[in-house]
């Protein structure tokens, strides 16, 4: 059935394959079974990938994952442009170049029009981000229903759910003064050096109120479990404040660091803070191997964005990336830098003006593909420290 749909698209005009692609998305709709989606889907994108013109040639990486390469070519006498596919959500602005175009391409795009970070250009909001519901209050969550008469029954359940929402959002506002607040709780806890001129050194903050006991210690004290305590006030937040020696900050620079817990069991255990935003594992001889630590990162020169923020485009184009599987040749994992001056580039030329990164999170299981978070706020180590995946 594919196979005689591909076939088939030869033989149509441009008008007739648009048709065909929009009858399979159709019957894709009303199909009842995964095997019909799975089919209808298939056919449809050979479909639209004849009704382009395009070939493609793919050959399967050392990880099985990912293609090591990947040519779009022109048929001979046309202009392939991704302007001109008139897809859904409104026309592309990338362009497909010859072979010869490609390196010239690829510097243009890695070069850009530096600048200095503070006079880079704010985001700009549009009509898809989210903004905030005012009318939450008076709402039930029963708005579905107008979408749906089948929910109809589910009325007293969407009641309930809605319900208990409005509970905790409350709570929230009653105690943070916005959701807003409550979402830059990374500014407030974690371990960070303090910006108070009157208080300078290091700010340890964590809520752990199930804790008996809770310490900073890493390489900087020799892994000194009572060397520095954290206190614990009424809301189960711990803080702890370790001043500057002569001027410096008491834990240098990309060196490991952990908590020293106490369970309200009696555990002594060791724990990464919630809100470390770097985590690697411990190297072989470390008292806390195999394990995770944090790693404390505070360059001495904070990086700074050195482009302009891309275009808001009119429609998004998506490409999908893992960068860990994204290596050609030996089966390594990638870094950020690599698929920065390999990858990126040819995302760009492809006409794709939006990625979507897998795995970008800290997980200790690669093979669970990044669904097994275990640092919410940690980029992921093996692919580089966190100024790599900024640049």
């Amino acid at each position: 059935c594919v196979h005689r749909s591909r076939r088939a698209s030869w033989f149509l005009s441009p008008q007739s394959r648009q048709q065909l692609v929009a009858l399979l998305l159709t019957d894709m709709t009303r199909s009842s079974t995964a095997a019909g989606h799975a089919i209808l889907v298939i056919g449809s994108l050979l479909v639209l990938f004849t009704a382009m013109n395009i070939e493609t040639e793919a050959t399967m990486a050392p990880t099985g994952f990912l293609p090591s390469s990947l040519r779009i070519k022109k048929a001979p006498g046309a202009s392939l442009s991704f302007s001109n596919l008139n897809l859904r959500g409104g026309h592309g602005d990338g362009t497909i170049v010859d072979a010869g175009d490609q390196a010239a391409k690829d510097q243009a795009i890695r070069v850009g029009a530096k600048k200095s970070g503070k006079d880079l250009a704010v985001p700009q909001y549009m009509p898809w981000h989210q903004i905030p519901d005012q009318n939450w209050k008076t709402k039930d969550g029963c708005e579905v229903i107008k979408w749906d008469q089948g929910l109809d029954g589910c009325k007293g359940g969407l009641q309930y759910r809605y319900g208990k929402y409005k509970e905790l959002k409350q709570r929230i506002i009653d105690v943070e003064g916005s959701v807003e607040n409550f979402a830059l709780s990374y500014k407030r806890f974690g371990v960070f050096r303090s910006e108070d001129p009157a208080m300078p050194g290091i700010i340890g903050r964590e809520w752990a109120p199930g804790a008996t006991y809770m310490a900073l210690f890493g390489d900087f004290n020799g892994w000194n479990r009572g060397q520095y305590p954290y206190k614990k006030d009424e809301f189960g937040i711990w803080t702890v404040h370790i001043p500057d020696v002569d001027g410096k900050c008491i834990i240098p620079h990309d060196t490991r660091y952990k908590i020293a817990m106490t369970t309200a069991t009696g555990e002594e255990t060791t724990r990464i803070p919630a809100w470390a935003n770097y985590a690697v594992q411990a190297p072989k001889g470390a008292p806390t191997h195999p394990d995770y630590d944090s790693v404390f990162w505070n360059p001495p020169k904070k990086y700074e964005f050195q482009y302009e923020l891309p275009v808001t485009p009119r429609s998004l184009r998506i490409y999908e990336a893992h960068v860990g599987m994204s290596s050609t040749g030996e089966p390594n994992i990638n870094t950020y830098d690599i698929f920065r001056e390999t990858i990126l580039p040819r995302i760009k030329r492809l006409g794709y003006n939006a990625i979507q990164f897998m795995a970008i999170q800290e997980h200790p299981y690669y093979a669970s593909f990044g669904y097994h978070i275990a640092n919410l706020f940690a980029a992921s180590s093996r692919c580089g420290d966190p100024d790599s995946l900024k640049r």
